[in-house]
C-alpha cells in the first residue's frame, strides 16, 4: 500500500556534482504522481486479468 506524502522541500536546490542545481519542485511531484497513477492502473489491469495455468514440463505427464 503507497501512502501519500506532501514534500518535504530543503533550499529548493539539489547538488549535481557538488553545484546547485534549481529544481521545481512541484513539477516533480506532479510527475511522480502521474508515474504512481500508471504504475496503479498497470497492477489494476494485471490483476484483472485472467489467471493463465502454467503448463508442466514433462516431468508429470502420464505415458
Amino acid at each position: 500500500m503507497t501512502h501519500t506524502v506532501e514534500p518535504v522541500v530543503i533550499a529548493g536546490s539539489v547538488s549535481v556534482g557538488g553545484q546547485p542545481v534549481p529544481v521545481d519542485v512541484e513539477l516533480l511531484w506532479e510527475r511522480l504522481q502521474l508515474a504512481e497513477e500508471r504504475m496503479r492502473h498497470a497492477v489494476a489491469v494485471r490483476r484483472a486479468a485472467p489467471v493463465r495455468r502454467s503448463r508442466s514440463r514433462g516431468g508429470d505427464r502420464q505415458s
